[in-house]
């Protein structure tokens, strides 16, 4: 069964083309689903107080990237089932304009089939901009 969600801007906006609003399916809507966890702080959905993650590594003068890269699998690998290990994670931090940019590569099992013979390899960026 492919999933199915409304299209969403990089704002969280959904999309509407033509009078009909957009869907998004496979990949791209793994996708967007990670982007929404990654850009909402854990606890501030109150519809779905379990939805994002922990922002504390991330926020503040003392950003460490170990900490922070344990966050993001943290709350990727307890929320997207289909997300079945983060392989790498880079971070590009710009201090002046207070913007996280992760890059994510993932294994991935689309079907949840539990057969590693249907895993593949995604990459993911998001960007994050502290100065909201």
């Amino acid at each position: 069964m492919e999933l199915r969600d409304l299209k969403q801007d990089e704002n969280g906006d959904l999309i509407i083309e033509n009078g009909e609003m957009q869907t998004v399916t496979s990949k791209e809507e793994l996708a967007q689903g990670i982007r929404t966890i990654i850009s909402n702080q854990l606890g501030d959905a109150s519809l779905e107080p379990d939805l994002g993650m922990d922002y504390e590594n991330l926020i503040g003068e003392g950003f460490n990237e170990a900490f922070a890269q344990a966050d993001f699998e943290d709350a990727i690998l307890e929320q997207e089932p289909r997300v079945v290990a983060i392989t790498d994670t880079e971070f590009s931090l710009d201090h002046k304009t207070r913007i996280l940019s992760i890059t994510l590569t993932m294994t991935v099992d689309m079907n949840q089939t539990e057969n590693e013979d249907n895993y593949e390899e995604i990459e993911q960026e998001v960007t994050l901009d502290g100065g909201y």
